[in-house]
């Protein structure tokens, strides 16, 4: 009863807090609660009851609560911009109790500026969660700690050209020493223009370089996949704006991937992805897109995997306090180099489909409730890595 009084007292401070701040125009300050309820009828992605079963599992489902509690603060001062976010999640399961962690999320940026055509980023960032289990068939409370500090200057040349560079620096760590293997530290930078015409038409010239190190692969793994690698690419951004209820978006860049000491192949190709988005009328619009790209899996040794896929969805806000959207996509993975949460390189292609909708409202100005399905299928030409699930997640969420 006291914990619930103290609760009460301090939900109100923070709402009369937020309230003054904002009055001021200088401090923008919003607290926030979320509770939400998560079915899933398939958690560790078992490919059939029989491998549930000899996992010692008597049931593929579990439900997830799960309460949030975060805050987001902006203060402007002149012409520079300070933002932080804080937010702690409880996340308690039903059958499978082990589960159960406390993930978190902190981070502060300071959006800065020197007179009219000179501007940038300075951030960094904190998260920690637990690790999926959609690409591996070991079941432990794996919680992954993910770090990042970031750093951007934009000089704008003309008022149609903006030239910019930009640098980050992230850590992915895995807390259970089965995935150790996978923990990595990112270093990249990035250069490159951006045109804006007065129709609205964007192009953009880019350079990008990553560099990889697996700190703590050795023996077998490292021999065949390497400690380091590094991506190179070059490419070319578009954003197009046809008619007002149109716009064409895109990217397509080449790719260099390069291993250093490995016995695995190096990769070059092409990237891309194109978007299309079109507004049938006030309340309706519909999107496309498509892609093939190269990108990492962070559950899995292999470091490059060719994405392939093409997507579609519609949003429909109904009235000003419902919405409703859904989405389709069809995706194949090609492991180039081969791959395995083992130390030995196995050849794997994955095809998947996915169907989600999405129901949205907004009983009051301050609160928000979310009704979200999802019904996904994997098949995988490596037994026992396709899968099928559906899952069913109600969130309610307040703002101060």
């Amino acid at each position: 009863m006291i914990l619930k009084q103290q609760l009460s007292v301090g939900m109100c401070l923070l709402s009369l807090l937020s309230t003054q701040l904002q009055a001021e125009g200088i401090v923008d300050f919003e607290p926030y609660v979320r509770a939400g309820v998560m079915f899933d009828d398939n958690l560790f992605r078992f490919a059939s009851k029989a491998e549930a079963d000899a996992a010692g599992f008597s049931s593929q489902s579990d439900r997830v609560n799960t309460l949030d509690a975060g805050a987001r603060l902006n203060l402007r001062l002149s012409r520079q911009m300070v933002r932080m976010t804080a937010s702690l999640n409880d996340n308690k399961y039903n059958r499978n109790d082990f589960l159960d962690n406390t993930g978190k999320s902190y981070g502060i940026a300071w959006d800065w500026r020197i007179g009219d055509d000179v501007f940038g980023e300075l951030s960094t960032n904190h998260s920690q969660s637990i690790a999926g289990f959609s690409d591996n068939d070991i079941i432990v409370r794996n919680l992954r700690t993910f770090k990042s500090q970031r750093a951007s200057i934009n000089w704008r040349v003309l008022s149609s050209l903006t030239v910019y560079g930009l640098t980050e620096n992230s850590d992915f760590e895995n807390e259970e020493l089965v995935f150790q293997p996978l923990d990595r530290e990112d270093t990249s930078y990035e250069m490159g223009t951006r045109y804006q015409s007065l129709s609205g038409t964007q192009v953009g010239l880019f350079y990008r370089n990553l560099t990889s190190d697996y700190v703590n692969r050795t023996g077998n793994t490292a021999l065949i996949f390497g400690r380091k690698n590094e991506q190179n690419q070059v490419g070319l951004n578009l954003t197009w704006t046809p008619t007002l209820k149109s716009r064409l978006s895109g990217q397509i860049s080449t790719i260099r991937f390069i291993r250093e000491d490995a016995l695995q192949d190096n990769f070059n190709g092409i990237n891309q992805r194109w978007n299309f988005d079109y507004a049938l009328s006030g309340k309706t619009s519909i999107g496309f897109t498509a892609y093939r790209e190269l990108t990492s899996v962070d559950d899995l040794l292999s470091t490059y995997v060719l994405f392939k896929g093409a997507g579609a969805n519609a949003n429909w806000n109904a009235t000003s306090k419902l919405s409703v959207s859904t989405s389709y996509s069809i995706g194949k993975r090609e492991f180039l180099g081969g791959s395995s949460v083992f130390s030995l390189p196995i050849e794997r292609e994955d095809d998947t489909k996915r169907f989600g909708i999405n129901v949205a409202y907004l009983p009051t100005e301050h609160a928000s409730l979310q009704l979200r399905f999802v019904d996904e299928e994997r098949e995988s030409s490596i037994r026992n890595f396709g899968y099928q699930f559906q899952s069913v997640n109600f969130i309610g969420q307040y703002n101060f």
